[in-house]
């Protein structure tokens, strides 16, 4: 609870900081101008950046599925639902948002899964289950004898 707490209170100060003095004035002077990348353009771009990034997640995490879910809720939390309890946007565009997000990114693992050959997901026949998986420990080993110390008092 306490890392929670404090990465909280972190949380809550360096985003009320930043966005209090240095967003908003941002956006107060911030004029719709020519898009940098016209559409389609912009969409094929941020989709390629966004795929990118969850090709990274999934391939540290070893499973697609939570990956899917590590980039899913956050996207959902800092947008629909900060944006809804601010009151930016309406609660039925908030819902129909994050269920776009989820099922997208659902779609994505299971897509990345059928086409990747060396990243098994986890309900998958190739990966071994916990009860066939058997962990033995060395009988003895030389570390546990204390083996090759012949003074006790070479060790302090």
């Amino acid at each position: 609870m306490k890392r929670f707490l404090g990465a909280y209170a972190v949380a809550l100060g360096v985003f009320y900081v930043g966005v209090t003095y240095f967003f908003d004035p941002a956006m107060a002077r911030d004029l719709p101008g020519d898009p940098i990348l016209p559409s389609p353009g912009g969409l094929l771009v941020a989709v390629a950046l966004q795929v990118a990034f969850y090709d990274w997640v999934a391939q540290h995490m070893q499973d697609s599925m939570k990956a899917a879910l590590a980039v899913a809720v956050p996207q959902i939390l800092l947008v629909d639902v900060l944006y809804v309890l601010n009151g930016t946007r309406r609660v039925d565009a908030g819902i129909i948002s994050a269920i776009i997000i989820f099922v997208g990114w659902m779609a994505v693992a299971k897509v990345y899964d059928m086409l990747s050959d060396s990243m098994p997901s986890p309900d998958s026949d190739s990966v071994p289950s916990s009860e066939s998986v058997v962990h033995e420990l060395p009988e003895d080993p030389p570390v546990w004898r204390n083996e090759g110390i012949k003074d006790q008092d070479s060790l302090s």
